[in-house]
């Protein structure tokens, strides 16, 4: 009993060895994850900018703005697309254009080109 006794007690303190070659690729994998966390990151902090800017340049122009509206920019995860509605943001006559213009493009319907013509709003 003894010996057995004395197995368990030194099986249990064995620490796994790891391989120069296996700890290099753990430290490999670390660094990528890391190195991808901080791109997400950057990435949701620009989108959320982004959202912000848009948000920000209606109230300037319309004041309070409906919450759907609201919703609706805070959901949209393309950056490109953000960027347009800014500009839209910027010139565009009215809020009801602008709300239409948002909904026409989070349904995937094609907007009406005078909703997305450039400066000529």
């Amino acid at each position: 009993k003894l010996d057995n006794a004395i197995i368990e007690h030194e099986e249990a303190r064995k620490v796994a060895y790891i391989t120069s070659i296996e700890r290099q690729g753990i430290e490999k994998g670390i660094k990528q994850g890391i190195e991808q966390g901080i791109e997400q990151g950057i990435q949701k902090g620009e989108l959320q900018i982004a959202r912000e800017d848009v948000i920000e340049v209606l109230m300037i122009r319309f004041g309070k703005l409906p919450k759907k509206l609201v919703k609706s920019i805070k959901q949209i995860d393309e950056l490109t697309l953000l960027k347009t509605l800014l500009k839209k943001a910027v010139v565009v006559e009215s809020l009801a254009k602008f709300k239409r213009l948002v909904a026409d493009l989070l349904t995937d319907k094609p907007a009406k080109p005078n909703r997305i013509a450039s400066h000529d709003d």
